[in-house]
């Protein structure tokens, strides 16, 4: 293959990944009709999430609800290592330096990621063919009360998402549980909770009834050496009502024991946005062994008697 011309089509690559960064961050959508092949595949593996698609249109639709007026983002990519296979395919790495503001949900995403690429040439011009990357690293937190935002060009330019502030406080709340159980933090778990709340976990088990109680459970599955992990995350929102599906990976990393547990937890909000009540769903049947880790013998009769 030419030198040249494999020199020329690395560069033309170049400048494809960098067009999609400016169309997701400007929202400017029409750009990714030049960009993606019409059956591009992605494949976006995060620490709490997984977003698998397919299609141009479909992903195209899907960008422009996420990136809407109630957001704010920087997506940035470097150290491109392109290997042009033929005159016509190509693959590529790039590392990924992101920050994704959800206003509406109260939360800052940022993190880096290592994207890998397939590109095609098709009448002379490279697209985007598959994508997809794993995380190197991922933080989640609530967006500091300091920030103050002088300028977001999503705002105008963003797709107008309508407000639900009920959705939303409901949504904040679920969010702000995986969070705390993400980042190990006991005072924004309790701080989630009405003075009154009543959480079952697992339904069945003797409820935990106000701010006390819910803090002992919390001690009670975070004893020195446990971690507790969401993963496979998905929410439903439903007027005062919300459904979190969560995989809860526990870890005992004095032994290299854990388990996995599949949940679904049903939550009910307040006017002030804090959780009222807790249901969480899952017994024996939801529990699988994770490899290349020790087992931790359970009984969910004995876990319900645990006070």
């Amino acid at each position: 293959m030419d030198k040249l011309q494999k020199l020329l089509d690395i560069e033309d690559i170049k400048n494809l990944k960098h067009r999609y960064f400016r169309a997701i961050d400007m929202a400017d959508f029409d750009l990714l009709d030049n960009i993606f092949t019409d059956d591009i595949t992605v494949d976006y593996r995060g620490g709490t999430y997984r977003w698998e698609s397919q299609g141009k249109d479909t992903i195209t639709e899907s960008l422009r609800y996420s990136f809407h007026n109630q957001a704010c983002a920087m997506h940035t990519g470097h150290h491109p290592e392109i290997d042009v296979i033929s005159e016509t395919e190509a693959k590529g790495k790039w590392y990924l330096q992101d920050i994704f503001y959800n206003i509406d949900h109260n939360t800052v995403t940022q993190g880096t990621a290592l994207y890998e690429d397939v590109y095609v040439k098709i009448n002379g011009q490279w697209l985007i063919k598959h994508s997809e990357y794993d995380r190197i690293w991922e933080q989640v937190s609530p967006i500091s009360p300091d920030i103050e935002f002088t300028k977001i060009l999503l705002k105008d330019k963003g797709i107008q998402k309508e407000r639900n502030e009920m959705k939303e406080k409901v949504q904040t709340a679920i969010d702000n549980y995986v969070l705390a159980y993400t980042n190990n933090d006991k005072e924004l778990f309790t701080s989630l909770w009405a003075p009154d709340a009543i959480f079952e976990d697992p339904v069945g088990a003797e409820p935990c009834v106000g701010i006390e109680a819910i803090s002992a459970f919390w001690d009670f599955g975070h004893v020195e050496g446990m971690t507790i992990l969401p993963a496979d995350v998905q929410t439903v929102v439903c007027g005062t009502e919300g459904i979190l599906k969560a995989v809860m990976q526990v870890r005992n990393t004095s032994d290299n024991s854990g388990m996995n547990i599949s949940i679904v937890d049903h939550f009910i909000v307040n006017e002030q946005g804090e959780i009222t009540s807790g249901r969480a769903f899952w017994d024996e049947n939801s529990i699988t062994q994770p490899d290349n880790i020790n087992s931790i013998e359970i009984n969910v009769d004995d876990f319900k008697d645990r006070g």
